[in-house]
């Protein structure tokens, strides 16, 4: 993303209550960072009282709370990082309002940013439920796609790979700059560039189905497949994916696609 001076959380709707609540809030520039709040300025939409404002979303003090007054639209917390101190925000911690009142925390938010505070633009929207533990959950603050379902969106890391089964930890999303499965698996060891497969269309159909590539693979071949072997096999045979599996020509150790 880019950095931006001020940031905020717009409520949209809660499990009930006459108001809106937040607790502690934290900001972050990477996953698992550091907060990054402390220095700037909050403010709200509106509170209840002296004692319930913004500010007690960023002091470290996890029995302090922001208390709208009602819930006419909009309300929002909102941090101003200051001019020259603008932040690239990549995960937000949210507490609940901590007492009896937890369900008033919004469970439908927005995480949004401004360079000016006048025009905003979402950053992610959130949908989530809160415990009466008051329990702190962590949100990326943009959304996170889901490997089998975006394949057609996945990049590798690192330009030389060496096993699948050693890389997909490394796989990681880039816009606008996409690259298709017939071009992801030319930059793979095992694939040679020369020949093509039908493997786009088994992910198309996975996709579609809503279903998994393991659970595809073994419904339709009916046999455990190690997807190294495989790749290796298409290299050296130059066939196709449906020519190998109904071949026999891959199965055994390695990394396994097995359902059930």
């Amino acid at each position: 993303m880019a950095v931006h001076r001020y940031w905020r959380l717009l409520a949209e709707h809660n499990e009930l209550g006459s108001n809106y609540g937040f607790g502690e809030i934290e900001m972050r520039e990477s996953i698992g960072g550091a907060d990054v709040t402390g220095s700037g300025t909050a403010s709200d939409s509106s509170h209840l009282d002296a004692g319930s404002t913004a500010a007690n979303c960023f002091d470290n003090n996890l029995t302090n709370k922001w208390i709208s007054n009602g819930k006419t639209y909009p309300q929002w917390v909102k941090y101003d990082f200051g001019s020259g101190s603008e932040k690239d925000i990549a995960q937000i911690q949210v507490q609940p309002r901590p007492d009896t009142y937890y369900r008033e925390t919004p469970n439908h938010f927005y995480f949004q940013y401004s360079d000016d505070d006048s025009a905003w633009t979402t950053s992610i929207t959130i949908e989530t439920t809160w415990t009466s533990d008051y329990r702190s959950q962590r949100f990326p603050a943009t959304p996170q796609l889901s490997v089998f379902q975006n394949l057609s969106q996945v990049e590798y890391q690192e330009p030389a790979l060496i096993k699948v089964s050693q890389n997909l930890s490394q796989v990681e999303y880039q816009e606008p700059a996409l690259i298709k499965v017939s071009q992801l698996l030319a930059q793979i060891e095992y694939r040679d560039t020369s020949s093509r497969t039908n493997l786009d269309a088994v992910l198309q159909k996975t996709i579609y189905r809503n279903a998994s590539l393991d659970a595809y693979l073994l419904d339709h071949y009916e046999k455990n497949v190690d997807l190294d072997a495989l790749l290796q096999a298409l290299k050296t045979k130059g066939s196709s994916l449906d020519a190998i599996l109904t071949g026999g020509a891959v199965s055994g150790g390695g990394l396994f696609f097995c359902h059930g």
